[in-house]
C-alpha cells in the first residue's frame, strides 16, 4: 500500500493511493467513520498503473488529514480488516 500526500496550489491537499483496495476502504472510512467531504478522481501513474486520488480543498488542513490518514493505516493494521 503507497499512500502519497500532496499539495496542489489552486485545490489544495490530496492524497494518491495505487491500490483500488485500499481506496475502496478509504472511501468507506472517510464517510463511514470520519464524516470528511472530499472528491475522488483517478489518473494514471508514470509507470501507467492507475492512482486513486482524494481531494480535499483549499479549506482541508494538510496535519489534520494526515492524522486521520494515519487512524486509517492503523485501523487497516488491525486483525479483521
Amino acid at each position: 500500500m503507497n499512500i502519497v500526500f500532496k499539495t496542489n496550489e489552486e485545490h489544495g491537499p490530496y492524497i494518491l493511493i495505487d491500490d483500488w483496495g485500499v481506496a475502496d476502504q478509504l472511501d468507506d472510512y472517510l464517510s463511514e467513520q470520519e464524516f470528511v467531504l472530499y472528491n475522488r478522481g483517478s489518473s494514471e501513474s508514470e509507470s501507467g498503473s492507475e492512482l486513486f486520488e482524494f481531494w480535499f480543498g483549499k479549506a482541508a488542513c494538510h496535519t489534520k488529514l494526515e492524522e486521520i490518514i494515519n487512524r486509517f493505516k492503523t485501523k487497516l493494521d488491525e486483525p479483521n480488516n
